[in-house]
């Protein structure tokens, strides 16, 4: 059996593209995600009144399309969301990440935007900052 290979950059998914690449509607991929068939799962809604911004880790799709239950540990895949060592992340380079606006992102880590365009204006966020927040969001 071959595996199939998720032709996707993105580490994480919004729900649109998970149910797009399953061929499910949003609904069936959330019983999966209420099973555990998707390993991580992360909500990342900005306000307590908003409602539910899921990101799903693109390897998770693609190991229940391949039927693998290989469990991984959060810094195998915080590894793969964040690469690198860097200790602050620029906002812009998170919303991408995530699949989401540079405002979602500030709403989210509560950091100021400076108001100011070009590749130095977004704000940093730090990576444990980061790491804390995913660990919390977690839909288990």
């Amino acid at each position: 059996m071959s595996l199939l290979l998720l032709p996707v950059r993105q580490p994480l998914l919004p729900m649109a593209a998970v149910c797009a690449v399953l061929g499910k509607l949003p609904r069936e991929v959330g019983k999966l995600i209420d099973c555990g068939a998707l390993q991580f799962v992360f909500n990342i809604q900005a306000g307590a009144g908003s409602r539910q911004c899921l990101r799903i880790l693109a390897d998770s799709v693609a190991d229940h399309l391949n039927a693998r239950t290989e469990l991984k540990t959060f810094e195998q895949v915080f590894t793969r969301i964040l690469p690198g060592a860097s200790e602050r992340v620029p906002a812009a380079v998170l919303a991408r990440l995530f699949c989401c606006s540079t405002e979602h992102v500030t709403s989210l880590f509560h950091v100021a935007h400076p108001g100011r365009r070009g590749p130095t204006s977004s704000p940093g966020v730090p990576r444990r900052e980061v790491a804390e927040l995913l660990k919390r969001r977690r839909v288990l």
